[in-house]
């Protein structure tokens, strides 16, 4: 009797895993079934795994981004860091039509002053936004030294790039 009281608990949280999952993040059938199935086998999430649930980022313009949906490409950036200008550099690159096409979406975060946006982004051509919240994004994602380029689709992150040269060359192998 107490494994028929047990068992009837685990499909209730088995009921609401999968309804908490389906609200949070868009994937297709096979990748849920895939990732339902880990889950519940395991009692793990994969560690390739992680759902964004930080901060609403809040861009230049004061449009609120939505990373449930979509491509995104969060590139951290500080204003001393020689290998942060090199991958706005590498990103500079590909033409408008690439990222439109790839439906991939820019986010620069960066640690440095608003009023020094437009100085220092002005030369980039690729399409992107700025976020305004950058300080809270810095400390959700803990971004100890720059450059960091976080790859997030349909609210899951995909790919964490952490600084040093090999990021531009990891980014581009990325966009390619």
């Amino acid at each position: 009797m107490r494994n028929l009281i047990n068992l009837i608990h685990r499909k209730k949280n088995i009921k609401r895993i999968k309804k908490y999952l389906s609200e949070i993040i868009n994937l297709e059938d096979e990748e849920y079934v895939d990732l339902f199935n880990t889950i519940t086998i395991t009692n793990q999430t994969p560690a390739s795994f992680q759902i964004y649930i930080g901060p609403d980022i809040i861009t230049l313009d004061n449009s609120i981004v939505n990373l449930r949906r979509g491509k995104y490409l969060l590139e951290f950036y500080s204003k001393n860091c020689t290998f942060c200008k090199a991958n706005l550099k590498s990103l500079n690159n590909y033409s408008e039509d690439f990222f439109h096409s790839n439906s991939l979406k820019v986010l620069i975060v960066t640690n440095i002053e608003k009023s020094q946006y437009k100085k220092e982004f002005s030369a980039y051509n690729f399409p992107y936004k700025i976020a305004l919240n950058s300080k809270e994004l810095i400390s959700f994602f803990n971004v100890q030294f720059f450059p960091v380029t976080i790859i997030i689709e349909n609210n899951i992150v995909k790919r964490r790039i952490d600084g040093g040269s090999k990021n531009r060359i990891i980014l581009e192998d990325i966009l390619k």
